[in-house]
């Protein structure tokens, strides 16, 4: 007869027990033997012979005797220590915590942090993470790690990062009032990260008394969030002066224009009986949400024909 449900082995009944003073039969001895033997052989092997075929179920434990421990360590192993909640003992003390929502680590009696579904670790009030935060190629497009600020920065609070970093990138330290420092940037590592020049309006002319776009004056230029510095400065390398050439008598409108939209307008007079010309290096902040922005000039006259010499206009 072999184990019930609950592990229960009992011997075959039709045979047994045996009955003092009478012959042993070839029936009890054979059919006894045969299940005692089949029995032993659905039984664990203490030294690894063969494997189990269904799930190993195993006591509780407890934190001072886990359920799956060691021989030579008969405190450190694991434990369930409530209903959906198994635990990790080390020579009798708890240090992990595994739930179906996030893992807890633990030294002694003291909380270090939580590990939450999304891999961010929690310090808890009071205690420490320390550690190395590895960032993993886990095959995603995002491979980093992110460290939140806690909620008041003491002095004991340091986030420092290792001198052997990528060649593309210098050693961080995050100072205990919070200060961020680097290493030595040069000009080369920096670039002209940001900055978009236009190209030249070297030889334009109009004579519109509406806004009219300056051929060469358009830039476009992706930002974070911050605010865009406009300038309408000199070209890099000419020989000529720029400047604007605004006839007797008239006034000249310049325009920023942020698409369609404008956001900065200038007027230069003229009240003098000649021509005459003005060098205007215009500039102008646009503070605008993340996001792509192209930008032009205009100008318009009230009169004559207003010259637009050697500009250029940059955003950053």
């Amino acid at each position: 007869m072999a184990r019930n449900s609950a592990g229960t082995h009992s011997l075959p009944s039709t045979t047994n027990p045996v009955v003092t003073n009478t012959n042993i039969t070839p029936t009890w001895a054979n059919g006894t033997l045969q299940d005692v033997s089949a029995e032993i052989t659905d039984s664990l092997s203490r030294s690894g012979k063969g494997g189990m075929t269904a799930p190993l179920r195993t006591a509780d434990g407890t934190v001072a005797a886990p359920a799956q421990a060691f021989t030579s360590e008969t405190g450190s192993g694991w434990f369930r220590h409530a209903a959906g909640e198994l635990r990790l003992a080390i020579l009798g003390v708890y240090r992990i915590a595994a739930t179906a929502t996030l893992t807890t680590i633990n030294s002694a009696a003291s909380v270090l942090g939580t590990l939450t579904a999304s891999g961010k670790i929690t310090a808890q009030a009071g205690a420490d993470v320390t550690g190395t935060l590895a960032v993993i190629d886990d095959g995603g497009t995002t491979k980093k790690v992110s460290v939140d600020a806690p909620t008041g920065l003491a002095s004991d609070y340091a986030l420092t990062l290792p001198t052997a970093l990528p060649g593309s990138t210098l050693p961080v330290t995050l100072s205990a009032v919070g200060a961020l420092s680097t290493g030595q940037i040069t000009g080369a590592q920096i670039g002209d990260l940001g900055l978009q020049t236009s190209s030249s309006s070297s030889t334009f002319s109009t004579s519109s008394a509406t806004r009219t776009d300056v051929t060469g004056l358009t830039v476009t230029i992706t930002s974070a969030g911050k605010p865009v510095f406009l300038m309408l400065q000199p070209e890099r390398e000419s020989t000529d002066s720029m400047f604007f050439q605004v006839p007797s008598g008239s006034a000249v409108e310049v325009a920023f224009l942020r698409g369609a939209t404008v956001i900065a307008r200038w007027t230069i007079t003229n009240p003098s009986i000649t021509t005459d010309s003005y060098p205007y290096p215009l500039q102008f902040i646009d503070p605008v949400a993340a996001g792509t922005y192209t930008y032009k000039v205009q100008v318009q006259t009230t009169s004559g024909t207003v010259h637009v010499r050697n500009m250029v206009l940059t955003a950053w």
